[in-house]
């Protein structure tokens, strides 16, 4: 656990496999109140959370889940999944009969140069505030941090909103450059 050099009251953790299921509870309402003004944002029920973990925490490093929290109210998360889609290339789809331990060892043995930061949130609370900043400032620096110790090249942070500002300026602050963008268009049939 690290504490942040301005005060006691913040700390960051990363989740471990001894704790999943623990901290799972607390990972769904940050990430259900953290998305809950997202654009076509629907709440992920607990049955839907426990599915979604069961598929991911195979294939994840439970560590690359930052938690921010001030006095023990959760305020902020960054979670980073190894690239999967590298780790599987040339199986072609097949994890039978072997093809699913090649998939592990690549992930946790070997390791992937590529990663993907697929979440990165603020509770509603505290957005806005310095507390909220810090707090997902640190975690990301974190995340970022853990990535080139692991040999990581090459880092997606993906799926954001064009109008959340917040999120927006915080990634152009890094030494980053956007690669492509996707449109959701809606017609009616």
């Amino acid at each position: 656990m690290e504490r942040s050099r301005l005060g006691k009251e913040l700390r960051t953790y990363g989740l471990t496999y001894a704790d999943s299921n623990k901290k799972f509870q607390l990972v769904l309402g940050l990430y259900n109140d953290a998305w809950a003004d997202n654009w076509n944002s629907i709440p992920v029920s607990p049955a839907e959370g426990k599915w979604i973990t069961g598929l991911v925490l195979p294939v994840s490093k439970p560590a690359w889940a930052r938690i921010a929290e001030w006095r023990g109210d959760p305020v902020a998360i960054v979670s980073q999944i190894p690239d999967v889609n590298k780790a599987m290339a040339d199986l072609d789809g097949r994890l039978m009969p072997f093809g699913w331990a090649k998939l592990m060892w690549r992930i946790h043995i070997a390791g992937t140069k590529r990663s993907r930061v697929p979440m990165i949130g603020v509770a509603k609370k505290w957005r806005g505030t310095r507390v909220g900043s810090l707090a997902v400032s640190m975690v990301l620096a974190q995340a970022i941090d853990q990535a080139k110790a692991a040999g990581i090249e090459d880092m997606e942070i993906s799926w954001m909103l064009e109008t959340n500002h917040a999120v927006l300026n915080l990634v152009e602050s890094l030494p980053a450059k956007v690669t492509r963008k996707f449109r959701v268009y809606e017609k009616p049939l």
